[in-house]
């Protein structure tokens, strides 16, 4: 008698357990400062969703920036919102947000039946030639924050499914010493991205094209890198660029235009979620 009721003691422990836990659908993001983000929060339209936590989407970030325009705290759970932008000591603006409010609204919006995360490490003026190249600090730092991100899901009791990575960079490598790599240096990027993080599957692969809107003029440079951004997807498998010229959509700072403002960055997340969601369609 004792050993059967132990018995459906610890099989009714195990189901209680098991119906605690969580299935996520987990995004990545990285890249450089407008991939951080510099929308100003208090921009967001009035009455907007993204203006307050977004409780369906769970959200995981790293910042190495040394900044003081409220930022959310770093390297733990919460509900997606604003103040993980790029961040500076000397910020531009009290609270500042990127292209994952948009995003993770989209992804959520698109699977209602399905728990959003997304896993965020970009660093202002970072290039993709070294810094972000195999054994460069800012792909170990993103790594390891993805990393970190997965072994509190597990700590949780939680499961995920790796479903795919948001890019936004490319500016600091539209130079004469880097640009005419810069299709090489994405490809690796991706290959390894898939390797270390998505054991191997060809996960999906969305990134952001060099705008119009950020250079008064398209110095040859830039069109190198926008050729490479725009050429990649027709050579890697589930690779799609976000078309970023629109002026009325992809909108940047009248006084420093290489940064999206706050309806750009909300756009670009728009644009990345109905990116991803496309690739998802046979």
């Amino acid at each position: 008698m004792f050993r059967s009721v132990a018995i459906a003691f610890c099989v009714s422990i195990f189901f209680c357990g098991s119906a605690s836990a969580t299935q996520y659908d987990v995004y990545l993001l990285g890249g450089q400062s407008n991939g951080a983000g510099r929308g100003d929060a208090t921009e967001i339209p009035e009455g907007s969703v993204l203006a307050s936590p977004q409780e369906d989407v769970l959200f995981y970030w790293h910042k190495t920036l040394s900044t003081r325009n409220g930022n959310l705290t770093q390297d733990q759970f919460v509900d997606l919102q604003t103040g993980a932008g790029k961040g500076r000591t000397a910020p531009a603006h009290d609270v500042e947000f990127g292209a994952e409010l948009s995003l993770g609204r989209t992804l959520a919006d698109a699977y209602p039946d399905r728990n959003i995360l997304i896993v965020k490490y970009c660093h202002g003026g970072s290039n993709l030639h070294t810094q972000w190249a195999e054994g460069g600090r800012c792909y170990n730092t993103f790594v390891d924050t993805v990393q970190a991100a997965l072994d509190k899901l597990d700590d949780n009791g939680d499961t995920y499914t790796m479903r795919g990575m948001a890019w936004m960079q490319g500016e600091s490598d539209a130079n004469a010493a880097h640009a005419n790599a810069y299709q090489d240096n994405l490809i690796d990027l991706i290959s390894r991205v898939r390797e270390d993080l998505f054991d191997d599957a060809d996960a999906h692969f969305v990134l952001t094209r060099l705008s119009v809107n950020q250079y008064g003029a398209m110095r040859g440079t830039v069109q190198n890198v926008r050729a490479a951004q725009t050429n990649v997807p027709n050579l890697v498998a589930k690779v799609a660029f976000v078309d970023t010229d629109d002026d009325t959509l992809f909108t940047t700072y009248d006084n420093a235009p290489i940064h999206f403002d706050a309806n750009g960055q909300i756009n670009l997340g728009n644009a990345l979620g109905k990116a991803f969601v496309s690739l998802d369609t046979p």
